[in-house]
């Protein structure tokens, strides 16, 4: 039988998008050392500029925590009685590790910056973990490590100062939702001890930064995190193991009891405050976000610069690291689906800086510097400069064959070259600072002063918290001319208050600043000039000096009041031992409206009659139409005292006098009873 040659034709071949093969560990396995070694490089220059420029890297905030760090330990507590809160509580920063090295030192520079290694250890560890359960090589970890580490800008809120210098502010806040990724990519069933450990300082971070900064970083960076984690489940890319749900219901479960005791304790957190742009603020806020990012790195300088000078190719570098972040974020989608380039936990990281960009575009962050809060962008920033360490080994299998080794290696060239170029900045830059030479210089004539306990620094002349942390024998408090009025920022409230001054103190004004100006003028006679050092204009006050800011009794036991104290209202003449001879009209010579008692109390009245028989007028207290108490002011008397007043605000402090009768008045004592 003759079988029939028949033509088969053939399948059509469809073509498709070249797809590189997937990477994996083992194809990177036993690479190159250059990332290993040039991130012991970096953690050893950064190590060596900090202790050698010491108490130079120091700015306001920071010295304001080194207040805070001091007055836990003098007082053994976290919770400092009277102690004068901000924004945070300050315990998610560099503060906690920094409580043993001030216990050894007493200094508490050098305790942040040692602080701040243990720090920047913690990081190593915590990115190292996160891509060894990537399935990463160790090498890109290191890369990972060093794109982190580098200083890219050396300001009060610049990212070097935020994440590992001074007190560090952000740099506990941005780890806890990349531990909380590495720990959720843990797929054993049984999972080893130190795998537990680490959820249990998990859980301890989650809980102090809820308590101490609020809702912020639970919002912004674990929620994105678990969020994805959620959606990876749903999907079942994720398996669901006792391990995970403990992890994910720890976190929220700490986050909550950090939120509850914050609202019980009646802490006032700034990251419980966020509110909503509106409508015709979309845009606006829109331009600023984008180019926050920018600034975040430096890419887009404050002032003009040449392209070609040192300044400019250095922000073109960084300019080039802030888009290529952004460009990997958008990307990040198609790398994980149709090249299939990236790990699946790669999520995380996109998912973090994509929910924080949300946030900053819907709210309102503009209420210190007038252009951007850009250190907000920290949460989402950073993992986007691990993704960058993961698409830098990924990126070259996606070039063409011939290409592939020049972009591996045009790209190892780029970020040494960066590191190179952001290290020299920072130490140029911290160099360069002469901020607080006047305050090393203030501190130096108060140590040679005899007697002088307090300095008060008046609020234009700046630099009191920093000097109160370079120099822990004295105690110096910002002093408000245009109030007459002392206050504190992170500091005891109570050093508002006039009782806390007994001996000789140092007024510090601008230099040239007339001191008539900047003090009552029937105050200014007990003040002498000393000399002029570093900026400032001493003035000195060898008796206690009649200065206050604190009124009524809003914390403490014992206040002290004048009749000329911050928004009291007085009918009448001041004389230099701040007294008031009261107006002969008569009526209401003193009220202070708004008085708070933390605690029941009594007030007492020092004065002495000078015109008028019998009672001449009353010391009473009111609130609202309602008069609490009274007392009389009689010829012959010296105190009048009203007692077991309730504690309570809104208080009306009054003294009201007869027609054609006067007194001189004294203080206003406020003691708990």
């Amino acid at each position: 039988m003759k079988m029939e040659k028949t033509a088969t034709k053939p399948a059509p071949v469809r073509r498709t998008a070249r797809r590189p093969a997937r990477h994996t560990a083992r194809t990177a396995r036993g690479g190159s050392p250059l990332w290993p070694a040039l991130l012991g490089l970096q953690i050893l220059f950064l190590a060596v500029l900090t202790f050698s420029a010491g108490g130079h890297t120091l700015d306001g905030d920071a010295a304001k925590v080194c207040a805070h760090l001091r007055g836990i330990w003098e007082s053994g507590s976290l919770l400092v009685p009277d102690w004068q809160y901000i924004t945070t509580m300050e315990l998610d920063c560099a503060l906690l590790p920094a409580l043993p090295f001030y216990g050894l030192t007493h200094d508490p520079v050098l305790a942040f910056h040692l602080a701040d290694l243990v720090l920047i250890g913690c990081w190593v560890g915590v990115i190292l973990l996160l891509f060894r359960r990537l399935g990463e090589p160790v090498q890109y970890g290191c890369l990972a490590c060093l794109l982190v580490l580098l200083p890219y800008e050396f300001a009060m809120l610049g990212y070097w100062n935020m994440m590992f210098l001074n007190a560090a502010q952000y740099g506990l806040k941005v780890l806890l939702p990349l531990l909380l990724a590495a720990l959720l990519l843990d797929a054993r069933r049984r999972p080893s001890v130190s795998a537990w450990v680490l959820l249990g300082l998990l859980l301890a971070g989650v809980l102090c930064t809820s308590f101490s900064s609020g809702v912020y970083v639970a919002g912004c960076g674990l929620a994105p995190v678990l969020a994805a984690a959620a959606w990876k489940w749903l999907r079942g890319r994720l398996s669901l193991t006792l391990y995970r749900g403990c992890c994910a219901g720890g976190t929220l479960a700490a986050a909550l009891a950090g939120l509850g005791l914050n609202a019980a304790l009646d802490i006032h957190t700034k990251g419980n405050a966020m509110t909503l742009i509106t409508a015709d603020q979309f845009w606006g806020n829109a331009g600023r976000c984008l180019a926050a990012f920018f600034r975040l790195f430096g890419g887009l300088p404050g002032s003009s610069v040449e392209v070609l000078s040192a300044a400019g190719i250095s922000a073109l570098l960084r300019l080039l690291l802030a888009a290529a972040l952004v460009a990997g974020a958008v990307c990040l989608p198609r790398a994980m689906g149709v090249w299939k380039v990236l790990p699946e936990g790669a999520v995380f990281l996109g998912t973090i800086f994509w929910w924080n960009l949300a946030v900053l575009l819907l709210t309102d962050t503009t209420y210190g510097d007038p252009f951007f809060e850009y250190r907000y962008h920290l949460m989402g920033a950073v993992p986007l400069l691990l993704l960058l360490a993961l698409w830098a080994q990924r990126w070259p299998l996606l070039q063409p064959g011939r290409l592939r080794a020049a972009a591996a290696l045009g790209g190892s060239v780029l970020v040494a070259v960066l590191a190179v170029v952001c290290d020299a900045d920072a130490a140029k830059a911290i160099d360069a600072s002469t901020e607080n030479e006047a305050q090393y210089a203030l501190c130096q004539a108060v140590e040679g002063m005899e007697g002088i306990q307090d300095v008060f620094v008046e609020y234009n002349a700046g630099g009191a918290e920093i000097c109160a942390a370079l120099d822990g024998d004295h105690r110096y408090i910002i002093y408000m001319a245009n109030m007459h009025s002392t206050l504190t920022y992170d500091g005891y409230l109570a050093d508002t208050d006039a009782t806390a001054y007994q001996g000789p103190a140092l007024l510090a004004l601008p230099t040239g600043a007339k001191l008539e100006d900047n003090i009552q003028s029937y105050l200014a006679g007990q003040f002498r000039f000393v000399s002029t050092v570093g900026g400032y204009d001493l003035y000195r006050c060898d008796t206690a000096p009649l200065l206050d800011g604190a009124v009524g009794l809003a914390f403490g036991s014992r206040g002290l009041d004048y009749c000329d104290s911050y928004e009291y209202q007085y009918a009448g003449t001041m004389d230099q031992r701040r007294h008031l001879l009261t107006d002969p009209i008569g009526g209401t010579v003193v009220e202070r409206r708004g008085l708070e008692l933390c605690r029941t109390a009594s007030i007492t009245l020092d004065y002495t009659v000078t015109a008028g028989e019998g009672q001449v007028g009353s010391l009473e207290l009111w609130q609202g139409d309602k008069r609490l108490a009274s007392a009389p002011l009689e010829s012959g008397g010296s105190t009048a005292t009203l007692t077991d007043l309730p504690a309570g605000e809104g208080y009306t402090l009054k003294v009201t006098m007869n027609p054609d009768a006067t007194a001189d008045l004294g203080s206003f004592l406020f003691e708990a009873q």
